[in-house]
């Protein structure tokens, strides 16, 4: 017993004084913020910037100003908590890459308890203020030095990248960023402290290091654009794309593609039946389309002679992938490095990262890739995935699958389950909505075991053509429709209410008629009596 209440104790008083230096701290910043603009609360200290002349200082959430406002400008504190602060900033130029605010002049570097660390390499040196990078937790600025040349300072006022480049495009975050110097450019790397070559031409001014970098042109050699992990797309004529992989500096394709590289974050069924997570990058030409792992530096699946490779949905855990060749198509096992079939089709393609439509002479039919065998002997003219709506935030358990099939015969449509059941006949005029469970009218309670179906019928009246929205219910526990194409459908707490309504031919009356039935189908009562 005194144990527990020891352990009960504890709890409370380290609740108690985590709540009591929250609202210590607020009421510190709420203070300032009378005065001053207030930063961002950093192993409690925070910038403060007066009002009227725009200067910078530093305070803690104790109340103390460790630095009086003197600063033009100052940095986030970085992770060896030291700041950059600047007394002279302009606020306009170019620098290469665009116009931005630069030109912070006469640094200095603080440490978080406002005491200045010297450093001897600040003198002469114009911070450029562009965004900066953030690796490993530090904060990065690009710098030129008195001769204009750029180099790359970090948050404690050390020099990563010597200033001996006409231009430095920010590192991202792992690390990786390019060099521009006497019209050739080069990668860096921060992580293997490696820079350059500097290997490749600009082709022009016009670039954009919005997600890496992108030159245009053409006709002269040329390095694209940057993409996750470490790679760069390369071209020397602007027609032919290779893939570099800077952190080895190898070739990983050469320049033979003409179709530049796609990438995509793929999580797939390895051969040991593990799930790997990699960026995989498809490169894709008339007649070779192959899938590299950047996670493994190897081409994992070399698609020479296709034209395309496609995944259903790369944030799955996929484990076919979709190639074609021509008009032909088939499926290809990743896991296993085996085709569905032995001969390329038209109508093979994926339905969903686990269902495959085959099509023969009397249609498309629903093919299992995990059972490896037909889902039902139907045959549709069409065959969707429909993901299934969740009704509420609130509601986070709700029964049923995440999807379903819609498909097609003819003008009509139906519902199929993830066993090849038909779930509703194929009668309606259009795709099926599905949303999984009903609320209650008062919205307190929520029925679990049924979704509903939204569509719309069409009907001809004198001639006219003309359409109403129709819902149905499906029972998930039973598999059974136990309400089918009505007006509207409610929930009573207890009872579905099947709504129809039409107008009086004599008043012209809106007029609502209410069925109850079970959740399981059966008719309870009728109340034909309600008018609006």
């Amino acid at each position: 017993m005194n144990r527990y209440f020891f352990i009960f104790l504890t709890v409370f008083l380290i609740g108690f004084y985590g709540n009591a230096q929250t609202k210590a701290q607020n009421k510190t910043l709420k203070k300032f913020s009378k005065t001053y603009k207030v930063g961002k609360v950093q192993d409690g200290v925070f910038s403060i910037q007066t009002k009227k002349d725009k200067l910078y200082g530093l305070a803690t959430i104790d109340g103390e100003i460790l630095i009086e406002p003197k600063f033009k400008w100052i940095s986030n504190q970085n992770k060896a908590g030291h700041y950059i602060t600047a007394m002279q900033r302009r606020t306009s130029g170019n620098d290469g890459g665009g116009s931005f605010l630069l030109g912070l002049r006469d640094l200095a570097i603080y440490n978080k308890l406002g005491k200045e660390v010297n450093v001897d390499n600040l003198d002469g040196i114009e911070l450029l203020n562009r965004g900066g990078g953030e690796y490993e937790d530090d904060y990065l600025r690009t710098f030129k030095n008195s001769s204009g040349k750029m180099g790359l300072l970090n948050g404690s006022g050390k020099i990563v990248i010597e200033p001996k480049y006409d231009f430095i495009g920010s590192p991202n975050s792992m690390g990786l960023g390019y060099l521009f110097d006497n019209n050739a450019y080069g990668i860096y790397n921060l992580k293997n402290n490696t820079f350059g070559p500097l290997s490749y031409t600009l082709p022009n001014s016009s670039h954009d290091i919005k997600n890496g970098l992108s030159f245009k042109g053409a006709n002269q050699p040329a390095l694209g654009w940057v993409i996750q992990n470490g790679y760069a797309i390369t071209s020397k004529d602007g027609t032919n794309f290779g893939l570099l992989n800077y952190n080895t500096g190898d070739m990983v394709y050469p320049e033979e593609y003409g179709y530049k590289f796609e990438q995509k974050q793929v999580n797939y069924v390895d051969e040991n039946n593990t799930i790997a997570k990699a960026v995989l990058i498809k490169a894709k030409n008339t007649d070779r389309c192959s899938l590299y792992d950047s996670r493994t530096n190897t081409i994992f699946f070399d698609g020479t002679g296709f034209d395309d490779v496609w995944f259903f949905s790369p944030k799955d855990s996929v484990e076919w992938a979709s190639v074609s060749k021509g008009y032909k198509k088939n499926l290809y096992n990743i896991k296993t490095k085996t085709f569905l079939k032995n001969e390329f089709q038209e109508g093979i393609f994926l339905i969903s990262k686990d269902v495959a439509g085959i099509k023969d002479n009397d249609g498309i039919k629903m093919y299992s890739l995990t059972k490896n065998d037909y889902l039902n002997d139907e045959h549709y003219d069409d065959i969707v995935l429909v993901p299934s709506a969740k009704i509420g935030s609130r509601y986070n358990v709700i029964k049923g699958p995440d999807f379903y099939f819609s498909v097609k015969r003819g003008k009509k449509y139906g519902v199929v389950d993830e066993f090849g059941f038909e779930l509703t006949k194929i009668i309606y005029d259009n795709s099926p909505t599905i949303r999984r469970g009903i609320i209650s009218e008062d919205k307190t309670k929520l029925l679990e075991d049924c979704i509903i179906l939204d569509s719309s019928q069409s009907f001809n009246t004198g001639g006219k053509r003309w359409s109403e929205s129709r819902r149905s219910v499906l029972n998930v526990q039973t598999g059974t429709l136990v309400l089918e194409k009505a007006h509207d459908i409610l929930y009573d707490g207890e009872y579905l209410i099947r709504v129809e309504h039409e107008r009086d031919p004599v008043t012209n009356v809106l007029v609502k008629y209410y069925t109850a039935f079970t959740p399981e189908g059966s008719k309870v009562s009728e109340d034909r009596a309600y008018k609006l």
